[in-house]
């Protein structure tokens, strides 16, 4: 459950996710985790236009997942490492329930510190979810 004290930016998180939420998006993370394929390659392991690749690959470039290197006339795609290090350490922060909330009640955070307290925001019951 994600910690209702801590502030987050969740809209690259979001953006994260939302690239990933697409099945043929991962399916090609997966296929890039060996070597770089171009539009062409990936298209025919996916049983998808070159076209779509193309699209799924904007919104992976989008999110720094993949890279674009030009060979000739083609360009390779590859898994941007450095990115996804990034990205891991970013979910991670935000789905580790073993790291406490580093925020004061100056910079509007939760004034409360005992085990268990989650902040309650109007509408919202105890546990976080809408009340009603």
């Amino acid at each position: 459950m994600l910690n209702l004290c801590q502030p987050v930016d969740a809209r690259p998180l979001a953006r994260l996710f939302g690239a990933l939420s697409v099945e043929n998006r991962v399916r090609m993370l997966q296929l890039l985790r060996t070597r770089s394929m171009c539009v062409g390659a990936l298209a025919r392991n996916l049983g998808i236009s070159d076209a779509a690749v193309s699209q799924h690959l904007r919104v992976l470039r989008d999110v720094q997942l993949v890279i674009g290197e030009r060979r000739g006339n083609f360009v390779h795609y590859r898994l941007d490492r450095e990115a996804i290090g990034q990205w891991q350490q970013a979910v991670h922060a935000l789905l580790d329930a073993s790291t406490p909330p580093q925020t004061s009640p100056a910079a509007g955070g939760c004034a409360r510190k005992e085990v268990g307290h989650e902040c309650r925001e109007e509408g919202l019951s105890e546990a976080g979810e809408p009340e009603g």
